[in-house]
C-alpha cells in the first residue's frame, strides 16, 4: 500500500524550456512552488519505488505536494479557511465615505437612486473610527490597511482626510504601521490634497479610467454626460511623482473597445503623466438592468490587454492570484456611509449588515456568512483554497445564495498558470546563468 499520495490541491502548469519539458506545481494551499523535470514528476505520480529514495521525494513531502495517504484534503482546507478567516495578522477595512458621485458611469453597481446622496456624516465618521481603533488595539496586529472609497469619496473630502489622520495617529499610538489607498474618478485631485493625505499614510492612488477619451468619455461620462477624461489626465499630471497612481481599467469583453488601451498608455507618456501601474477586470454584471453581461468572456482578450501593458513597461504580477471574498475574512471590516458594517462595498446601503458602528458586531450574523456551502464537485478541486467559494455577490447575483459559490475556473485556472509559468521561466533562467540546470534524464 501506498504511504503519500498527490495531494489534489496541486496545478500543473507544465512547459518547455531549452527543449526540456518542465512541471511546474504550485500549491494552492500552501502556496508551495516547484520545478522539476516532466519526467521527475511522472515517476513520483506512478510512484516509482526508485524516486522515493531522493532528496525530490522527501522535499515533496516537506512541501505539501505529497501527503499522507488516507487524509482528508477537505478536512484539511475547512482548517485551514478557519485560520486565514481568523488571521489578525493585519487588519484591513474598507470604507465607503460616501454613496454619492458625480459620474454617470454606464456599468456602476449602484442603484441609481444611491449615487446622489448619503455622504457619511462628520459624527459618524468619528464614531466608526472610534470603532475600529478599538478593534485595532483588541487584535493588535502587526499593521493595518484601509481602502477608501465610494461613491467618489473626494466628494466628501473633508471627513475622509479627517478620519484618515485619526486612524494613522491612533496605529502610530500603538506602534503599527499604518498605510491606506483611495479609488477615485480623478476629477477632484489637487497637489494640496495629496499632500495633506500622504502626511497621514496615503500608499496609492487608484484612478478609473476606461479607455482612451473615445472610450473613457462614452462609458465614464460626467453627470449630464459631459466628458472628463481630459481633465481626469490633466490632475494627474499636476500631482504626477507625488504618490504612486495605479490605474483601474475596465473593459468590455463583449466590445472592441479594450484595442485602444494602447491610446490611454501612450496619452500618459506624452503627458510624462507617472503611472505605476495598471490593473485589468472585465465589467461584470450587475444586479439591475445591464447591457454588460459578458463577463470575462473570451479569456484571449485579457491575455491581449496584459500583454499590451507588459510592453509598455510596467511590471507583471509576481504573486499568485488569490480571489478570497472579503466576507471570509473576520479582520476585514467594510463601514457603509450610515456606520453599518457590511459584508461587500459593491452591495448597497446598508445591505446585510452584521454590525453597527455604534453596537458593535452582530458575532451570529458574522459567523453565519463565513458558512460556505462547497458542492461535491469542489472539495476535491485544485483551486479551492484559491478561489474559496468565489465572489458571495455573483453567487447571489446567479444562484439567490449569497453563502453559495460561483465558479470562475477558467479565468482562475488561467490566470495562476500564468503566473507560475513566468515564476518558473524567471527561475530557470536564473539558474541556466549559474549553469544550474535540472538534468534531463
Amino acid at each position: 500500500m501506498p504511504t503519500h499520495k498527490i495531494s489534489c490541491y496541486i496545478l500543473d502548469g507544465s512547459f518547455t524550456y531549452r527543449g526540456v519539458d518542465y512541471s511546474t506545481l504550485h500549491h494552492t494551499l500552501t502556496k508551495a512552488d516547484c520545478i522539476l523535470p516532466r519526467w521527475a514528476w511522472k515517476r513520483v505520480a506512478d510512484n516509482d519505488p526508485e524516486i522515493k529514495q531522493t532528496a525530490v521525494w522527501s522535499t515533496l513531502k516537506a512541501q505539501g505536494f505529497l501527503i499522507p495517504a488516507g487524509t482528508d484534503e477537505f478536512q484539511l482546507f475547512l482548517e485551514w479557511r478557519g485560520d486565514h478567516a481568523r488571521n489578525f495578522n493585519e487588519v484591513k477595512s474598507r470604507v465607503l465615505y460616501t454613496r454619492k458621485c458625480d459620474n454617470d458611469c454606464a456599468y456602476c453597481s449602484l442603484m441609481p437612486h444611491l449615487r446622489r446622496g448619503f455622504h457619511m456624516s462628520a459624527e459618524t465618521a468619528r464614531l466608526m473610527d472610534r470603532f475600529h481603533a478599538g478593534f485595532i488595539a483588541e487584535k493588535r496586529p502587526l499593521s493595518a490597511r484601509d481602502a477608501f472609497l465610494g461613491g467618489e469619496p473626494f466628494l466628501n473630502y473633508g471627513v475622509m482626510c479627517d478620519s484618515a489622520r485619526r486612524r494613522f495617529d491612533c496605529c502610530q499610538a500603538l506602534g503599527i504601521p499604518y498605510r491606506f489607498s483611495v479609488t477615485t474618478n480623478g476629477k477632484h485631485l489637487s497637489v494640496a490634497r495629496i499632500d495633506a493625505l500622504l502626511e497621514c499614510g496615503l500608499e496609492t492612488l487608484h484612478v478609473s479610467l476606461a479607455g482612451p477619451a473615445g472610450v473613457h468619455d462614452r462609458l465614464r461620462p460626467s453627470l449630464g454626460g459631459l466628458p472628463n477624461y481630459q481633465k481626469v489626465l490633466g490632475n494627474l499630471e499636476l500631482i504626477s511623482g507625488r504618490v504612486p497612481v495605479i490605474i483601474e481599467y475596465q473593459y468590455d469583453a463583449a466590445a472592441d473597445d479594450y484595442r485602444r488601451i494602447g491610446e490611454m498608455i501612450a496619452d500618459f507618456e506624452r503627458r510624462d503623466i507617472q503611472i505605476a501601474g495598471i490593473e485589468v477586470t472585465p465589467i461584470l454584471p450587475r444586479r439591475q438592468d445591464n447591457h454588460f453581461n459578458a463577463g470575462f468572456g473570451d479569456l484571449t482578450i485579457l491575455h491581449w490587454i496584459n500583454a499590451v501593458i507588459e510592453d509598455a513597461g510596467f511590471p507583471a504580477e509576481r504573486s499568485a492570484p488569490l480571489f478570497a471574498c472579503i466576507a471570509d475574512q473576520k479582520a476585514y471590516h467594510v463601514y457603509d456611509v450610515d456606520g453599518s458594517i457590511i459584508p461587500c462595498p459593491s452591495l448597497q446601503l446598508g445591505e446585510r449588515a452584521y454590525g453597527h458602528v455604534t453596537t458593535g458586531i452582530d458575532y451570529v450574523a458574522e459567523t453565519q456568512l463565513l458558512e460556505r456551502r462547497f458542492p461535491e464537485e469542489c472539495r476535491t478541486c485544485a483551486l479551492l483554497p484559491t478561489c474559496m467559494g468565489g465572489c458571495r455577490l455573483r453567487a447571489d447575483m446567479e444562484n439567490g445564495d449569497f453563502n453559495g459559490v460561483i465558479c470562475n475556473r477558467d479565468h482562475l485556472e488561467t490566470e495562476l498558470k500564468r503566473y507560475m509559468r513566468q515564476k518558473a521561466k524567471d527561475e530557470l533562467e536564473r539558474r541556466d546563468a549559474c549553469g544550474d540546470l535540472p538534468v534531463d534524464e
